[in-house]
């Protein structure tokens, strides 16, 4: 997956063994294009459409603080 798509920078496939997912870290200038293409990938070697869900990382956990 990592040599297919430069733009990925880095991939974990987690729950294989009930249908599982991969969570893909890309550059957010390419997201469209390496969701396309593994969306088209996935299709040609499987016969299934794959179910992509884009998310956005944030600046995590923090402490909420009322005023």
């Amino acid at each position: 997956l990592l040599t297919a798509y430069p733009s990925i920078l880095g991939a974990r496939q987690m729950g294989g063994g009930f249908g599982g997912c991969i969570l893909i870290l890309v550059a957010k200038d390419q997201r469209d294009v390496v969701l396309d293409a593994v969306r088209t990938d996935y299709l040609k070697k499987t016969g299934i459409d794959a179910r992509l869900i884009p998310i956005m990382l944030s600046e995590g956990v923090r402490q909420l603080v009322s005023s």
